[in-house]
């Protein structure tokens, strides 16, 4: 695996008992920080007659038997391992250690001096060979604790909680064998530990504790406060905030001998993405920590058991953190070099070979040299560079993407003028895309290319039928074909690459693998800044500047076969207390929409009473509802006719009636005219407060509304709502909300014609829309 583009936080893992080996740490003194840590441990045990060297050298097989030694052994590797770690750099985002690794995590925490810490380790050892303490065994066990408690005899314990499928069992010898065993005949992983005859971390090693908290309050005289990245697996996490857990003291350490090693709890504060990176002697947990944490994280081990060479072990794990994304400093872990160096000094370039077990794709830039002004391209699929454009999907459809012509046109202007394309800047005028072509799931993409030198005019042609069309010409001074702009006022919103391209795809722009490729839109600390001026219509990235986008009415088909993945909730129109005013008003529009049977929906406010507008709230639930597109652009006309292709199903016009003045937020599509209502026609939702209690202003509501629109009535919550029956309106929904009740109404159609028979009444029934019959003095036996 290698870098993905973020940090990973990194969480040190100390490893305990069973990761001694004999030679464990002779390859690694050959690294000077090592070598000095070492000696630093060396000086701190000299007066107790204990050789650090010897230990991590010797290849004696007995050497271990003496429990003394292992965890000096352990814990001297670990001190040179940690120097090593933060001479290059890699700094720690967690800590968690296993039984007596939290020596280290004290060390690493800066709670022990490497003296400390080894000395700390060697009267543990102590402590346990002068106390008088049962023949006991420990072995570990594949099974979680949990299940593990129920089989367990009453004189064995459960000593380690590892993982979700490992334990360690601690108890008297003969029965710990006996149990092992049985584990085996059923099957079950069972192997006993090297642990000098001593049940640890169970009672049987409870006799020890006075004696080592004795000698440890003597190593450890004013106890340092543990930081956050030091996460307790002695300690529940129920009790985090008691004395015991919050110092590096004498009693926490003790506490670590004598009680359970809560490792499993511990891992579950490590984050899925993380970098765990073993610190030991040996890589005894990677088994237990790749089974039982999050498979997004990544288990390192720096040392391995038996390896002729720990350092190559060591440097490797280095290299792979560097593939990480980590920065390690290895010059850092060398004496400095004196220059100049003498003349025996060998080269280093003969050891640096390239392994050539990858491909990488980069990118090859080939300009082909022709005054021609006419050209036939070929898009193959053979072409690797070009199969990206299998994810240009619209509306189910592989299309040309539309800035392909344009880099093509730019490519073939470019040969006529014998220039390399990206060097040479153009500007495009009226460029109108008549029709879009798909790319053959097999075969070639044939397109045409005529370009004209004089005026710069050009075509861009498939199967004899126009494509794109236009006039491309050259600037020696194209910074002054920009516009002059201020910069815009962010508001700091942030949308992520999966939000983006769900928003694209509900419009139908079913973009795929390579052809997704932002990352993400952000208002700050832009990678690339695109700023859009709405009311100018001016789209600028960089220094490209796209003007005066005009868009046309396209029937989008939704693709057969397709799962489209909605959410759909039924809102019940009678009365609902809790029922909350968004919710309301969501459910009124949608009532809107599902009933217009055209492709333009028109609505009109009237700001009046001094209550504030809703416009911007309905400006809001637009945006949630797939395929409706609000209009983003005043009425002001432009001259300039270049094309946008739309795929909305709807289109909605905002228009609220009130004061120039009226404060709405920078962006909004609301627009704002300062007229009367009677102005406006063919109104699709009419929204204002108290028009129920204002009968005129309700009667030229419904003369501006086309047959089968809406009004939707803001009413005081204890209002009630006036007869209808002399003004073409019925209630379709009435919802009382904290601060106000919506009224839903709905303008019918009437037919005021002569019914000569009864075929005529049949015929207007039939029709789309809703048919109120109004019988005048006839009888209805008639």
């Amino acid at each position: 695996m290698h870098y993905q583009g973020s940090r990973r936080p990194v969480w040190y893992v100390f490893t305990g008992m069973g990761s001694q080996w004999t030679g464990m740490g002779k390859a690694f003194l050959s690294i000077p920080i090592f070598a000095a840590a070492i000696d630093k441990c060396q000086r701190a045990l000299q007066p107790y007659g204990v050789d650090v060297h010897h230990i991590i050298t010797t290849d004696d097989p007995t050497i271990f038997d003496n429990i003394l030694n292992c965890f000096v052994g352990i814990a001297a590797c670990q001190i040179g391992l940690v120097d090593i770690m933060n001479a290059v750099g890699i700094e720690a985002d967690g800590i968690v250690g296993h039984s007596v690794g939290e020596l280290g995590c004290s060390y690493m925490d800066g709670c022990f001096t490497a003296e400390q810490m080894v000395l700390a380790a060697y009267f543990r050892g102590r402590a346990s060979i002068e106390t008088e303490l049962i023949d006991g065994l420990m072995a570990a066990v594949g099974l979680g604790a949990k299940e593990m408690k129920k089989l367990c005899p009453p004189d064995i314990e459960v000593a380690c909680h590892n993982g979700p499928a490992f334990c360690t069992l601690s108890g008297p010898t003969e029965s710990m064998k006996t149990f092992v065993k049985s584990l085996q005949q059923r099957g079950v992983f069972a192997k006993e530990v090297n642990c000098a005859n001593i049940a640890y971390h169970s009672k049987y090693i409870a006799g020890a504790g006075p004696a080592l908290l004795k000698y440890l309050k003597q190593v450890i005289p004013n106890p340092k406060p543990r930081s956050p990245l030091w996460v307790s697996s002695s300690v529940p996490e129920s009790e985090w905030d008691t004395p015991l857990a919050k110092l590096s003291s004498a009693e926490y350490h003790t506490n670590n001998l004598l009680g359970s090693v809560l490792f499993e709890d511990a891992c579950k504060h490590i984050p899925n993405n993380a970098i765990t990176i073993e610190i030991a002697p040996h890589g005894l947990l990677q088994a237990i920590l790749k089974r039982s944490l999050d498979k997004n994280i990544i288990n390192i081990a720096v040392t391995q058991r038996g390896h002729p060479n720990g350092t190559e072990v060591l440097f490797s794990a280095l290299g792979r953190l560097y593939e990480l994304g980590l920065q390690p400093q290895l010059t850092r872990l060398y004496p400095q070099i004196e220059y100049p160096v003498s003349r025996g000094t060998p080269m280093l370039s003969p050891l640096v070979q390239w392994e050539h077990s990858e491909d990488f794709f980069v990118m090859i830039y080939k300009q082909a040299k022709g005054k021609a002004s006419e050209r036939h391209l070929t898009v193959s699929w053979e072409d690797k560079s070009k199969q990206f454009l299998s994810g240009s999907v619209i509306d189910g459809r592989n299309v040309f993407p539309a800035m392909g012509f344009i880099e093509i046109v730019w490519e073939t202007f470019a040969l006529v003028t014998d220039q390399v394309y990206t060097d040479f800047p153009v500007v495009f005028e009226n460029v109108r895309f008549h029709r879009p072509v798909d790319i053959p799931k097999q075969g070639d993409l044939e397109l045409g290319v005529m370009v004209q030198k004089g005026s710069g005019r050009f075509e861009v042609t498939h199967s004899g039928s126009l494509v794109v069309s236009g006039v491309v010409l050259t600037s020696d001074k194209i910074s002054q074909q920009l516009a002059v702009l201020q910069p815009l006022n962010q508001d700091g919103s942030e949308l992520s690459s999966q939000d983006v391209y769900r928003e694209l795809s509900l419009r139908g722009y079913n973009y795929e693998s390579q052809f997704q490729s932002i990352a993400s839109l952000h208002a700050r600390d832009e990678v690339v800044e695109v700023s859009m001026y709405s009311e100018l219509g001016i789209i600028r990235a960089g220094l490209v500047e796209v003007r005066g986008l005009k868009s046309v009415w396209i029937n989008r088909h939704p693709p057969t076969g397709q799962i489209v993945l909605e959410e759909r909730v039924f809102v019940p129109y009678e009365e609902y207390a809790s029922l909350d005013y968004w919710t309301a008003s969501r459910a009124c529009l949608h009532i809107v929409l599902e009933n217009q049977q055209g492709s333009v929906v028109k609505v009109v406010e009237l700001n009046q009473n001094g209550l504030k507008p809703i416009s911007p709230q309905v400006e809001l639930l637009l945006r949630d509802v797939p395929n409706t597109e609000a209009s983003l652009l005043r009425n002001k006309s432009s001259n300039q006719g270049n094309m946008l292709i739309s795929w909305m199903w709807l289109q909605v016009d905002l228009t609220l009636l009130g004061s120039e003045n009226c404060l709405l937020d920078r962006g909004s599509s609301v627009k704002v005219k300062d007229h009367q209502l009677t102005a406006e026609k063919d109104c699709t939702l009419i929204m204002s407060s108290s028009i129920l209690q204002h009968a005129d202003l309700l009667r030229t509501a419904v003369d501006v509304l086309s047959d089968g629109a809406y009004i939707l009535a803001r009413e005081k919550p204890d209002s009630k709502s006036p007869g209808f029956n002399d003004t073409r309106l019925e209630v379709v929904m009435e919802k009382t909300c904290e601060h106000e009740k919506l009224v839903l109404l709905k303008k019918v159609m009437i037919y005021e014609g002569p019914y000569s028979n009864a075929e005529a009444v049949q015929t207007t029934a039939r029709g789309p829309n809703t048919v109120l019959l109004c019988v005048q003095s006839v009888p209805w036996d008639k």
